[in-house]
């Protein structure tokens, strides 16, 4: 135990040896690092300012360049390498690595192998629901955090319903609006929970009318609040698209309120219901810059304007956009 313990002691003072001579040496490797670089910095500037040609712009970013190399070098340390470590310690250290790199595969073979037997096992439920989903609305159960106890055996305290709705433009499933429901024990009454439904959908009033006396009419109109919204804001984008670059379109949340641009001429306002244009207003905007008996002229040839603009864009919404391109090409805008 005694030579033990004197080989300890040996190999403890050999290290710390070492261990002073190597900073001795690399505080003298830095040192002379530093003189020489100081140096090849100075002489590249004074060189540089000598040629011809050279702006003081390249030589501030050479000097600038330099400097920057040489606090790289001198305050990024080189990367520690195992290769220098003796023998049995770079076998240690190499099957280390090679056995992490055999634990990293294998566990990747085994998420793959999880993930196509999770894909294989759910895969015909996933298309089963995603048929249900493509009728508009579904249902499905909520966890009810509190159901335990006396009210493990009870009825459902939460329902879900999810709405998909088609783009036509996209041709995709726009993102889904979900509504939880919640049924209140003192009167065994739905009320709604939570929702992720636009402000402008009257969620409220079709509650009270229809949620506790007909719940699939209530789903029903929700939903045709959402289909009639999508279309209004397939129609009015479409018609954005056809206007050029002296033209813009400006519109509410909900598209009761749009207003169009027509190359700065006309201003045309579209009071809309939720299927209907109900009401078009029209404005001269030349007006405002012609002068007085130009302006009369105008008022009278925006007389029919408005009048053709009224008759062909009241009425639904639907088709709006091809009544809308149709009055454009007679009316010149």
């Amino acid at each position: 135990m005694d030579d033990y313990k004197a080989d300890i002691d040996s190999l403890e003072k050999e290290i710390q040896r070492m261990e002073e001579e190597y900073d001795k040496l690399q505080t003298s490797v830095s040192a002379k690092r530093a003189a020489t670089r100081v140096d090849h910095v100075s002489e590249s500037s004074d060189k540089q300012r000598t040629l011809d040609g050279k702006s003081e712009t390249s030589n501030s970013k050479r000097r600038k360049l330099d400097e920057e190399q040489f606090l790289e070098d001198e305050l990024i340390p080189d990367p520690a390498r195992h290769e220098f470590f003796d023998g049995l310690v770079n076998d240690i250290i190499e099957r280390a690595t090679r056995d992490s790199d055999k634990t990293s595969e294998v566990r990747k073979a085994k998420k793959l192998a999880i993930y196509d037997k999770l894909k294989q096992d759910l895969l015909p439920k996933i298309n089963t629901e995603n048929v249900y989903r493509m009728a508009g609305i579904t249902a499905f159960p909520v966890n009810d955090p509190f159901r335990h106890g006396e009210y493990e055996n009870a009825v459902e305290s939460y329902l879900g319903i999810r709405f998909d709705i088609y783009d036509q433009r996209s041709r995709k499933y726009v993102t889904p609006h979900y509504l939880i429901l919640q049924r209140v024990r003192k009167n065994n009454e739905w009320e709604v929970f939570k929702t992720t439904l636009p402000k402008f959908i009257p969620v409220r009033s079709l509650e009270l009318k229809w949620l506790n006396t007909d719940i699939q009419r209530f789903v029903v109109q929700i939903r045709s609040h959402l289909v009639f919204q999508q279309l209004k804001s397939e129609v009015f984008s479409a018609i954005r698209d056809h206007l050029d670059s002296t033209s813009r379109m400006e519109y509410d949340l909900n598209y009761t309120k749009v207003k169009l641009t027509l190359k700065k001429k006309v201003a045309v306002v579209l009071i809309c219901n939720l299927t209907e244009v109900i009401n078009v207003i029209t404005t001269d905007l030349s007006a405002m810059t012609f002068a007085s008996g130009v302006a009369s002229v105008l008022s009278d040839e925006l007389k029919t304007i408005s009048s053709r603009l009224e008759v062909m864009l009241k009425g639904k919404i639907s088709g709006l956009e091809e009544r809308f391109l149709v009055v454009l090409a007679e009316i010149g805008l």
